[in-house]
């Protein structure tokens, strides 16, 4: 079951059933193992400009962060088989970058609009 307060999406893998969890070891090692910081890699991710490498890295530490032995060289071949660009693998990586980066909370023109008349 996933836990979606925790940030935890997702992905489905060979046919089999996975959460990945965005946690702060998990995107310190990301960025360890890509040479790029986490805000660099999301945008690199939401272009669908990233390497099979980088996905793969962040598939396979956010499997690691759920309690998963994911191994790189084993996780590789099943984002292939998925399909690097499809739904599969895109949507659950967006949203586990969506979450590491604003905390899962999401943003409207109304509720900004709401926080800058508070402001003032």
């Amino acid at each position: 079951m996933v836990n979606k307060i925790r940030g935890e999406v997702p992905i489905t893998l060979d046919g089999n059933k996975y959460k990945l969890v965005p946690s702060f070891e998990c995107l310190c090692e990301i960025e360890a193992d890509t040479g790029k910081g986490i805000v660099a890699l999301a945008r690199k991710v939401f272009a669908n400009d990233f390497t099979l490498s980088e996905i793969t890295a962040i598939i396979t530490r956010g499997l690691n962060a759920a309690g998963e032995p994911a191994i790189f060289d084993k996780v590789g071949p099943m984002v292939v088989g998925a399909g690097v660009l499809s739904d599969d693998i895109q949507t659950p990586v967006r949203a586990f970058f969506n979450h590491a980066i604003t905390g899962g909370q999401i943003k409207s023109a109304e509720g900004n609009e709401k926080a800058a008349k508070r402001q003032t």
